[in-house]
């Protein structure tokens, strides 16, 4: 399974669109690392307290990937959500060569 990378050509006029491009890929990935941060600690809380609500069926498909389960705490479903969201938006740049 590979992810795309954001591909940043040469360039005099490339040069600063590929900056912007950089920077709001950037800013996309902290968002998501966030987002993850937030989803992973509040599912270890939920599963410490002991909170016992439980999800009848939980399945999840991506890239040809799925996850499926059945009688999950709604803790490790935040939890896999979180690692989920931190591998899709995960920071990478690749800079084409001349062609």
């Amino acid at each position: 399974m590979t992810h795309d990378a954001l591909s940043v050509p040469q360039g005099a006029f490339a040069k600063q669109t590929g900056k912007m491009a950089v920077r709001f890929q950037f800013i996309y990935s902290v968002l998501g690392m966030i987002f993850s941060a937030i989803c992973v600690t509040s599912g270890l809380l939920v599963i410490r307290h002991g909170i016992t609500a439980n999800t009848k069926t939980f399945s999840l498909s991506f890239h040809g990937f799925s996850i499926s389960a059945s009688d999950v705490p709604f803790g490790v479903v935040l939890e896999v959500i979180g690692l989920v969201a931190l591998y899709i938006t995960k920071f990478s740049v690749k800079v084409a060569g001349d062609r």
